[in-house]
C-alpha cells in the first residue's frame, strides 16, 4: 500500500473522448510531472530494449513519415490500458497476452510496481488514465473494488467524459470497424439494439458501480462538446482534475482519428468477406488513397436513419436524467434534441458513390487478388 495519504485521480474514459491524446500528453510529461509530485505510473520497469526503442522511435517515425503516435511505445504511452486489460483477463480466468500490449505482468506485480513508484519520491498525486476502465462495471464491479482497495488511503477524484449518444455510437462503430470487427450496421434496428445493454449506450451502467464503490469520491462528468471547446482533453483535464500542474509542459499532438462515414459500409463488408489481415490492409490502402486526395468522399452521411434516431433518444431519456443528476447539470446534453436530425445523404447512396470511385481508381490501390475480387463483387 502507499506509504502515506495520496490523491488518486481516475480518468475512466469514455471511449472516443480524447483519452489517447490525454495519455500521450501525460506520458510525454511524466518526468516533469513526477518532479512536481504528480505520478503517471508505468506498469513495469523499462528494459534496455524499451529504452532503446523510446530513444530511436521518434527518429524512425520522422524518417518514415509516420504519425506522432508511433514515436512512443504503447506500453509506456498507455500503461493503464495494459493494467485494465490485465485485470479483465484475470477476472475471466485468462492469462494470455493482453490486446495491443506486450510483456504485461500480473496485476499484482503492476500494482506493486505502482506503489514502489509512489514511495520513490515525494509523490502527492497519482493519475491512472484508461478508457478501458469504462468497461469495468459491465464486466464485474469487483474490478472497481480492486482499485479502491489498492488505494484505500487515497482521496479520490473520478473523471469521465461523455459524448452525445448519436455521435458517440457512430464514432464507436467506426472504431470497431478499424479493429476489424463485424458489427451490424447502425441503420438497422438490430445494429442499435445490440448496443442498448452495454456501456456504449447505458452510461448509467458505466458510472453506477464507480459511484457505489468509491463512496464520497469527487465525481467530475464532462460533456465532450465542452471538452473540445475548452481546447481538448489535455487542457480540460488540467482545468478540472483539481491539481496544480507545472507550467511549460510539452505538447504532444496525437489523436485517434475516426473513419470517414462514407467508408463505413465498405469497410464493414470487407471485415466480413476478407481475411482479417487482408481487411485491415484493405483499409490502409483506401485510407492512403483518401489522404492522397484521389477520392472525393460524400459529406454529411446519415448512418442511423430517422426511426433509429427516435428510438435511440427514447431509450436514452432516463439515462440522460441520471447523468444530469450526477453531474449537477441539467440537461447534461443541452443539444440532445439535435440527435433527432438526420444528415443529408443516405449511407447506402454514399457507399455507391464511393464504390464507383474505388473501381475507377483500382489501379492506384494495388490490391491483392482477394481484395480486387471483393471490391468488384460488392453488390449495393
Amino acid at each position: 500500500m502507499a506509504p502515506k495519504p495520496t490523491q488518486l485521480i481516475l480518468f475512466i474514459g469514455h471511449h472516443k473522448v480524447g483519452t489517447t491524446a490525454l495519455q500521450a500528453f501525460l506520458a510525454k510529461n511524466a518526468r516533469i510531472l513526477r518532479q512536481a509530485g504528480i505520478l503517471y505510473p508505468w506498469m513495469r520497469p523499462p528494459t534496455t530494449l524499451d529504452k532503446l526503442t523510446y530513444a530511436t522511435q521518434p527518429i524512425a517515425a520522422r524518417a518514415l513519415r509516420k504519425p506522432p503516435q508511433s514515436a512512443m511505445p504503447i506500453d509506456f504511452r498507455e500503461p493503464h490500458n495494459a493494467l485494465a486489460f490485465r485485470m479483465i483477463s484475470e477476472q475471466r480466468g485468462n492469462t494470455d497476452e493482453v490486446p495491443f500490449h506486450s510483456q504485461v505482468p500480473s496485476s499484482e506485480h503492476i500494482f506493486r510496481y505502482i506503489h514502489s513508484q509512489m514511495a520513490d519520491q515525494n509523490i502527492n498525486t497519482v493519475i491512472l488514465c484508461s478508457e478501458v476502465f469504462s468497461n469495468f462495471s459491465a464486466i464485474s464491479p469487483t474490478l472497481i473494488q480492486r482499485l479502491r482497495d489498492e488505494f484505500d488511503n487515497c482521496s479520490v477524484r473520478i473523471m469521465c467524459s461523455l459524448r452525445r449518444i448519436d455521435e458517440y455510437l457512430i464514432s464507436w462503430q467506426g472504431q470497431r470497424l478499424k479493429f476489424g470487427e463485424k458489427p451490424e450496421p447502425l441503420r438497422e434496428e438490430s445494429g442499435i439494439n445490440s448496443y442498448l445493454p452495454s456501456v456504449h449506450f447505458d452510461f448509467q451502467l458505466l458510472l453506477q458501480s464507480w459511484i457505489d464503490c468509491f463512496k464520497g469520491a469527487d465525481l467530475v462528468i464532462r460533456n465532450y462538446a465542452d471538452v473540445r471547446t475548452a481546447g481538448g482533453s489535455e487542457l480540460d483535464f488540467i482545468n478540472f482534475c483539481g491539481v496544480k500542474f507545472p507550467k511549460n509542459l510539452s505538447k504532444f499532438t496525437m489523436s485517434n482519428p475516426g473513419l470517414p462515414r462514407a467508408l463505413y459500409e465498405i469497410f464493414r463488408l470487407a471485415n466480413i468477406n476478407l481475411s482479417a489481415d487482408s481487411a485491415i490492409n484493405f483499409q490502409l490502402k483506401i485510407n492512403h488513397l483518401v489522404s492522397g486526395g484521389f477520392l472525393k468522399l460524400p459529406q454529411n452521411v446519415e448512418l442511423l436513419g430517422q426511426r433509429n434516431r427516435h428510438s435511440l433518444i427514447e431509450h436514452f431519456s432516463p439515462i440522460h436524467e441520471f447523468i444530469g443528476e450526477c453531474a449537477g447539470q441539467k440537461p447534461f446534453f443541452p443539444d440532445l434534441e439535435d440527435a433527432l436530425l438526420c444528415q443529408g445523404m443516405d449511407e447506402l447512396e454514399a457507399t455507391k458513390r464511393v464504390h464507383h470511385q474505388l473501381l475507377a481508381q483500382e489501379n492506384k490501390l494495388k490490391l491483392s487478388l482477394e481484395q480486387s475480387a471483393f471490391l468488384r463483387d460488392i453488390a449495393l
